[in-house]
C-alpha cells in the first residue's frame, strides 16, 4: 500500500497508481478473515506445555510460525523505516538489499531445519537422542556436501550455510518420500488417494529445498560481463561463444525495434534489442534469453551499432540453475494442491479412515517408522 499508493517512492510505485487502495482493502479483508477463522477454530485448539525432556511436534509449529512473523516484521521495518525516519529528522532514507539479506539469509536457514525436523518429530514428547536417530542419515548427507563445499575452495559462509541447510532439507524431504512410498505400497484399498494425501507436503517441501538450493548457486555462482562484438565475429566468455550476424529493424504499431540476431555455441539466433515507444524519445532494452536446466545466459543490446558494419555492445549475464527456481516453485504449488485437495475428498468420503498425515493429529508414518511402532502404523492404514 506504501508504494503502490505513493506515499514511499518505489519502482513499484508506478507514478500515483490507484492500485493502493484496492491493496489495503484486500489486507483487511485477509486479516479480518484470518481472525475469524483463528476465533471459529479456537474450540478445537488444544493448549500443550513444551517438553522439558525432548521435544514435540506442536514446539515445531510454533517455532516456524514464529519464524514467519519474524520475516513478516523484518519486511514491514524495512518497507516503513524511510517513512519514520523523514517524519521524524527530515532526511531521506532508504532501505536497500543489505538491511534485507541481513536478516533473511539467517532466517530462511531456520525455517529450512526446522521444516525438514517438524515432519519426523511425534505429537507426543520426542526424546532428542531418538529423533537424532531418525535424522542421522539427512545430518550425515548435508555434513559431506558441507565437507565438498569447502574442499572446492569456497570461504563463503553464506554459500557453505545455504548448501549445508538445503541439502539437509533435501536428504530429509527424500527420506520421508522413499519411506511414505514404501508403506503406501502395503495398502490395499483407495492406495492413490493415500498416496497423494501423503505426497501433498512433501512434494511443497522438496520444492523449498530445491528453491533454496538454487537460489544460493545462481546467486554465489552468477557472472556477468560486457562484449564489444564487430559484424560476424565471435567473441568468447565463460566456456561459452558469442557470434554477431548483423542487425535489423522491426517496426509494429506500439513500437519500433532495432534488433541485434546473436548465435550463442551455435544456437540461435537470439534477438536483443532496444525499443522506442510512439513518440516517447526514450529506448527501452529488451534482452533476449537462452534457458537451461543447467544455466541460463541473458543477452542485453547496452550499445547499439552507429552503422550495419560498426560494433556493438552485448551485455551478457550467466546464471546457473535459475529454471530450478521454476521447477521448485512448482512443486511447491503441485504439493498444495494435492494437500487440499486430498484433504477435502478424504473428509468427504464416509469410507476411508483418517490416515496418518503429515498435518493430522495423529503421527506421521515417518514419525511411526522411527519410534519403531510399525505394527500400529498398518493398523491405522487398515
Amino acid at each position: 500500500f506504501f508504494t503502490r499508493s505513493g506515499v514511499l517512492q518505489s519502482v513499484h510505485s508506478f507514478s500515483g497508481s490507484t492500485l493502493g487502495p484496492d491493496l489495503i482493502a484486500f489486507f483487511a479483508f485477509v486479516t479480518v478473515s484470518s481472525i475469524a477463522l483463528l476465533i471459529w477454530r479456537v474450540p478445537i485448539l488444544r493448549s500443550s506445555e513444551f517438553a522439558k525432556t525432548g521435544i514435540t511436534r506442536d514446539s515445531t509449529l510454533v517455532i516456524n510460525n514464529l519464524l514467519f512473523s519474524a520475516f513478516t516484521l523484518i519486511v514491514l521495518l524495512g518497507t516503513t523505516f524511510p517513512l519514520i525516519a523523514q517524519a521524524v529528522t527530515g532526511s531521506i532514507v532508504s532501505v536497500g538489499p543489505p538491511f534485507y539479506n541481513s536478516f533473511s539469509a539467517p532466517l530462511g536457514l531456520a525455517l529450512l531445519f526446522f521444516m525438514t525436523v517438524s515432519p519426523f518429530v511425534t505429537y507426543g514428547e520426542m526424546p532428542f537422542s531418538k529423533l537424532f536417530n531418525a535424522l542421522f542419515m539427512p545430518l550425515l548427507g548435508a555434513l559431506v556436501v558441507v565437507l565438498v563445499t569447502v574442499l572446492m575452495g569456497s570461504k563463503d559462509k553464506g554459500l557453505i550455510g545455504a548448501y549445508g541447510f538445503g541439502s539437509f532439507a533435501l536428504f530429509g524431504t527424500l527420506l520421508r518420500l522413499y519411506r511414505t512410498t514404501t508403506r503406501v505400497a502395503g495398502v490395499r484399498e483407495r492406495r492413490l488417494l493415500v498416496l497423494l494425501r501423503s505426497l501433498g507436503p512433501i512434494l511443497a517441501h522438496l520444492g523449498v529445498a530445491v528453491v533454496a538450493i538454487a537460489l544460493a548457486t545462481s546467486t554465489a555462482f552468477g557472472t556477468h560481463t560486457e562484449l564489444k562484438i564487430r559484424p560476424y565475429a565471435t567473441s568468447y566468455f565463460d566456456g561459452h561463444s558469442f557470434s554477431y550476424q548483423g542487425v535489423s529493424t522491426k517496426v509494429t504499431p506500439s513500437r519500433d525495434s532495432l534488433r541485434t540476431a546473436i548465435f550463442v555455441d551455435g544456437v540461435g539466433p537470439y534477438y536483443p534489442s532496444i525499443s522506442q515507444f510512439g513518440t516517447n524519445p526514450q529506448v527501452v532494452g529488451t534482452p533476449s534469453v537462452r534457458a537451461g536446466l543447467v544455466r541460463d545466459v541473458y543477452l542485453t543490446l547496452d550499445s547499439p551499432p552507429s552503422t550495419a558494419s560498426s560494433a556493438i555492445l552485448l551485455g551478457v549475464v550467466i546464471e546457473p540453475l535459475v529454471s530450478w527456481l521454476w521447477i521448485g516453485g512448482a512443486l511447491m504449488g503441485i504439493g498444495g494442491i494435492l494437500a487440499t485437495m486430498t484433504n477435502v475428498i478424504r473428509r468427504r468420503s464416509k469410507h476411508i479412515e483418517d490416515y496418518p498425515s503429515q498435518t493430522g493429529e495423529k503421527e506421521s508414518d515417518e514419525s511411526a517408522v522411527y519410534a519403531g511402532d510399525a505394527q500400529r502404523e498398518t493398523s491405522e492404514i487398515s
